[in-house]
């Protein structure tokens, strides 16, 4: 793979630490990158719990298969980082500012909703697996470009009902505009609960995160795949730097107290120099 040159970590301390994470992350990218332009077959079977990592090495295949059991989240936010893995491309093409709402919440969605937000392409049975897996080698034994020409649709499917649809009025309105701050304000002042529950969970989430991750959305949205990739390699590199990865990280994983200390009270409090400055 030669997308990205990995330089050497250094010997010892933090700086070592920072040049490894620069590091994993570089490999992961390209790997993702590797994934969206394979010219094989490449089938996603995401069934359970699907997140971060996990979306990256799924959601960029050429098949991406659901269950009836599928959670799928992309839950940065909450730990002080961002939706990286590329997901933030899938996000920004979704209907709506439903992948907005998906990123900087860091909530769960369900089967329904990662096809709705075109992060998978099919809804079927758990115990579906080697039908479909017979599915795909006749396929292939058919024809050479079994590959593109693979019918999803004549797989066995079940449906699973959107959770995200029945909200997207409020989330549309919502999450207008590239201010945080005002977008949670909005949300907290809206009539509808879930709006207003929505607000104050957002409130909780690294202000560090949600200005950024906003930020990186709406330039997503004007990029191709390879560039919300070379995006995602600039703004870890940044993340890793900043405290709230480390507090976040301490918080969920570590420590578990779920308590995070943010470095910034709130998302008002993030400037916009500090924002574009994690872009390089």
């Amino acid at each position: 793979m030669r997308w990205w040159r990995c330089s050497r970590p250094p010997r010892r301390g933090t700086g070592r630490q920072r040049a490894i994470g620069d590091e994993l992350w570089a490999h992961e990218y390209a790997l993702n990158y590797a994934i969206a332009t394979y010219p094989k077959p490449y089938v996603a079977w995401m069934d359970g719990i699907v997140m971060g990592g996990g979306v990256g090495v799924s959601a960029h295949g050429a098949h991406r298969l659901v269950t009836e059991r599928t959670s799928l989240a992309m839950p940065e936010t909450i730990i002080g980082f961002f939706p990286d893995v590329g997901g933030l491309w899938f996000l920004a093409n979704a209907p709506g500012q439903l992948g907005l709402h998906m990123a900087l919440t860091g909530l769960p969605v369900n089967a329904g909703d990662a096809v709705l937000l075109g992060i998978a392409d099919r809804i079927v049975p758990s115990d579906s697996k080697d039908e479909i897996k017979a599915s795909l080698t006749r396929a292939l034994n058919d024809d050479a470009d079994g590959n593109r020409r693979w019918d999803l649709d004549a797989l066995p499917s079940v449906d699973v009902t959107p959770s995200l649809a029945e909200h997207q009025d409020w989330i549309d309105e919502c999450y207008r505009g590239d201010d945080a701050a005002a977008i949670i304000e909005a949300l907290k002042a809206h009539e509808n609960p879930s709006a207003q529950e929505t607000g104050a969970l957002l409130a909780t989430r690294s202000p560090h995160s949600i200005a950024i991750t906003l930020e990186a959305f709406r330039r997503a949205e004007s990029m191709t795949v390879r560039q919300v990739l070379d995006q995602d390699k600039v703004l870890g590199a940044a993340f890793i730097r900043h405290p709230d990865f480390l507090e976040g990280v301490r918080a969920q994983v570590i420590d578990k107290d779920r308590n995070p200390t943010w470095a910034a009270a709130s998302v008002a409090e993030v400037s916009r120099a500090d924002v574009l400055a994690a872009f390089g």
